[in-house]
């Protein structure tokens, strides 16, 4: 039913509806910047500097899809932060992985090798 003068109004649960789009779409963004940075800038962030790209991510892409200009405005901020902080430790995994299978195969490394080495560490 609309009011008089033709004009709809706004259910709060949609506005709700929008803030819950705009959270997903900015998250989404955020994570293709995070993951941009940490690959251009250094995959090896300290846990502070960490948290300084994972913040720089969260406003650049909140200015872009939601026009939020403060931390304070994104909802779940705590759990967004968290979900974006992962993704270092993804692209480290990443890496390793992927390290040590070029380093096996360039230093013919066997298996066998590989695991009295991994004792030796262990015993360091």
């Amino acid at each position: 039913m609309s009011p008089a003068g033709g004009s709809e109004v706004s259910h709060p649960a949609s506005q709700l509806q929008s803030t819950n789009m705009e959270l997903k779409e900015m998250m989404k963004e955020a994570k293709l910047i995070m993951c941009w940075m940490v690959l251009l800038k250094n995959a090896m962030l300290l846990t502070a500097q960490n948290g300084e790209i994972v913040e720089k991510a969260l406003l650049e892409a909140a200015a872009h899809v939601a026009s939020i200009m403060s931390l304070s405005q994104i909802a779940n901020h705590g759990v967004c932060c968290k979900t974006l902080t992962t993704i270092t430790t993804t692209v480290r995994s990443i890496f390793k992985n992927e390290a040590c299978s070029v380093l096996l195969d360039h230093y013919s490394l066997t298996p066998d090798s590989v695991t009295n080495m991994a004792l030796l560490m262990e015993h360091r």
